[in-house]
């Protein structure tokens, strides 16, 4: 009885079982410790600490500065794939709408449906989809990482002739309250470019922390490298004239409506920046670094070891 309510008493000091849940790791801190009781909800939700550790408050250093270190949302990373975080391999590869359908949680056996290009229109949505894409999804609320990008770096390629493209670049200030780049303004922002045409002509790619080796012009390599001295993610989108070439059964149409989400933000871009009209350049996909209907990917995990990008900042330590 004695070791009951000393337990007791411990647990009635907020400070001490703020301690004891920031002991636990993420997913357990959030799906299951606020369901012990009222008490431990109330601690969590009310918790700056708590609330930064699951990545629904931004650390101390939001504000204009790019931080030098971040660590990546593990669930978000184990959720969204390479899709979104594609970090570890020589290539971040160009992808199309039609990736979504490579998301874990995307409806089963939909990736591997044959048929003429664009012949299905109807997708059921699974439960599981419909859990992900629903209005009160709690990953839309998430910091992509901690701290959080400043802003949303943008570019984006079109194609205006034969002779000439055009390239215009952003940088995108975060909609969350809680200040910071949520996932929910991430995705809707790659969901409404790749799917607003009527084929499958936009290409995307995220680059974090860095730009990449291969970009599809010198401009552009340029240009997402001035983005990245400011903030820590850029997305690119490439207008191309491949089309609806390999893209597999879906039409886009399918993409656009199953993987919408119930409260999908406007990715309208204000303060576009246009670069001058640049003259023709050899301007093809390279193979080796776009994702095809067709191509296999390796199922291995991202690795935010390896790359430094799972160390909490130091500097920010929550316990």
């Amino acid at each position: 009885m004695k070791r009951t309510n000393a337990m007791d008493k411990i647990l009635s000091v907020p400070e001490l079982v703020e301690m004891i849940l920031l002991h636990m790791d993420m997913k357990t801190l959030l799906v299951s410790a606020s369901r012990v009781c009222r008490h431990w909800a109330a601690t969590i939700a009310e918790s700056p600490r708590i609330q930064q550790a699951l990545f629904f408050q931004p650390l101390p250093s939001v504000g204009a500065a790019r931080s030098e270190s971040f660590t990546l949302n593990p669930l978000l990373v184990e959720k969204f794939g390479r899709c979104f975080f594609d970090i570890d391999r020589k290539y971040t590869y160009l992808r199309r709408a039609d990736s979504f359908f490579r998301l874990p949680w995307a409806p089963e056996g939909a990736l591997t449906r044959q048929g003429p290009p664009r012949s299905l229109s109807m997708l059921d949505k699974t439960e599981h989809l419909e859990n992900f894409t629903g209005s009160n999804s709690s990953w839309r609320r998430m910091l992509v990482s901690q701290p959080p990008p400043p802003s949303l770096g943008y570019l984006k390629l079109d194609v205006v002739d034969i002779w000439f493209h055009e390239v215009h670049t952003a940088l995108v200030e975060p909609q969350s309250s809680a200040g910071g780049l949520s996932m929910g303004q991430l995705y809707d922002m790659v969901h409404s470019t790749t799917c607003q045409a009527d084929n499958y002509a936009t290409w995307y790619r995220i680059c974090w922390d860095k730009a990449r080796a291969s970009h599809q012009t010198e401009m552009c390599r340029e240009l997402c490298e001035q983005l990245l001295e400011r903030t820590n993610v850029v997305v690119e989108f490439y207008s191309k004239d491949a089309g609806d070439w390999d893209c597999g059964p879906w039409d886009i149409s399918s993409v656009r409506e199953s993987f919408r989400c119930g409260d999908c933000g406007d990715a309208k871009i204000e303060n576009l920046v246009e670069a001058e009209l640049s003259e023709f350049e050899p301007l093809g996909l390279d193979v080796l670094a776009s994702t095809w209907w067709g191509n296999e990917e390796d199922g291995s995990a991202v690795d935010v070891e390896g790359y430094g990008y799972n160390q909490w900042p130091r500097e920010y330590e929550v316990w």
